[in-house]
């Protein structure tokens, strides 16, 4: 999430979605970039293979 990488508190997010817990948003939102940019980086692992 875009304002989540730029420092923006998850408990400030969590009203954008209108969850009741940050941790919902985390769950949600924060886990699912990660391992998107995981799978981007695996992928593109071949670009730095020595």
């Amino acid at each position: 999430m875009l304002l989540y990488n730029h420092g923006v508190p998850l408990e400030r997010i969590q009203d954008v979605p209108g969850h009741s817990f940050p941790t919902i948003t985390k769950s949600i939102y924060v886990e699912a970039i990660r391992r998107v940019q995981q799978d981007a980086v695996d992928r593109l692992g071949f670009l730095f293979a020595a």
